[in-house]
């Protein structure tokens, strides 16, 4: 009989334990490290701008809620009519994505480098990785049409800025292409993937044993702030456009596994095509192969205005 009550207390315990788990993974996700911009970056955007003779402005909207959303608009020196939306990663703002600002304003593409809700010095308190940001996005395509009179919509995104862009193509059909570095193909499986991790094992082990804390994180989440996580999911997004996609993943990826671009890449049905890049990890295929990487995506996107 003891024995009984000794290991339906160690149950017990270890059920809470995962419970408790679930809610601090839920919030973590949630409410990400926020990083402010700071003098040197903003010194840096004006830097590159002047450089290349672009204008560089701070912009700002009001999404659907009323958070207000911050980003940089650079006109090109000689503008086209063609602008490409960058979104950065989990924990980052706009300024970690001026390189590939200045190889899109290179060739003379306006760009817009946006701060995500929650992140930068966009409001909001909480990420929800496309599920509100989708709509962000397209309020900033509304914007750059009737504002700034731009006729060719472009978008560049890499980790959690890659996921939000492919979401959002499943109601915004502006984007004429698209490029998503290191996307996760759903967030469950990247919960998966992140808490086994955490515990130094395979994703296997996320999937079986530790599934429960991330059932009960998604079931925390959708209770106390109405996030329903389960419904994040580019593969399912990508699955429902034509809007041609080029996926990047590093072969060294430890973050989120290559493994998440091939399922994307499987659930597809228009025109999608995957480039694992050898020897780079996580977001950081422009820093290993940058002649290739601009290569292949503006060779991605030039095609979707040619005559």
């Amino acid at each position: 009989m003891r024995k009984l009550r000794f290991i339906l207390a160690l149950g017990l315990i270890v059920l809470l334990a995962m419970a408790f788990s679930g809610v601090v993974v839920s919030e973590a996700f949630l409410h990400p490290r926020r990083h402010e911009l700071i003098a040197s970056t903003r010194n840096a955007a004006a830097s590159i701008a002047e450089s290349l003779g672009a204008r560089l402005e701070d912009v700002q909207i009001a999404a659907a809620d009323g958070v207000t959303l911050k980003a940089w608009f650079f006109r090109a020196g000689e503008p086209r009519g063609k602008v490409v939306i960058l979104l950065h990663g989990q924990a980052d703002h706009r300024g970690g994505m001026l390189s590939y600002a200045r190889l899109f304003l290179a060739r003379q593409y306006d760009v817009l480098a946006i701060d995500s809700r929650a992140q930068g010095e966009s409001g909001g308190s909480m990420a929800t990785y496309g599920l509100r940001e989708a709509g962000d996005l397209t309020r900033w395509v509304d914007w750059l049409i009737a504002e700034r009179g731009v006729r060719h919509v472009f978008g560049l995104g890499e980790s959690m800025g890659a996921a939000i862009l492919l979401q959002a193509l499943r109601d915004e059909p502006r984007f004429e292409a698209v490029a998503a570095e290191s996307s996760f193909s759903s967030l469950r499986e990247v919960a998966y993937d992140r808490i086994a991790a955490q515990a130094g094992c395979g994703g296997w082990l996320g999937r079986t044993l530790l599934r429960p804390v991330v059932e009960t994180g998604f079931w925390y989440a959708q209770l106390r702030y109405g996030v329903r996580f389960e419904d994040v999911s580019p593969a399912a997004a990508v699955a429902s456009t034509r809007i041609p996609v080029l996926l990047i993943h590093g072969a060294e990826d430890r973050n989120i596994p290559p493994a998440h671009s091939r399922r994307i890449l499987k659930s597809a049905r228009g025109r999608v095509e995957l480039w694992e890049v050898p020897q780079a990890g996580h977001t950081a295929s422009f820093g290993r192969w940058p002649a290739e990487f601009e290569r292949r995506v503006t060779g991605w996107f030039e095609p979707a205005t040619s005559p």
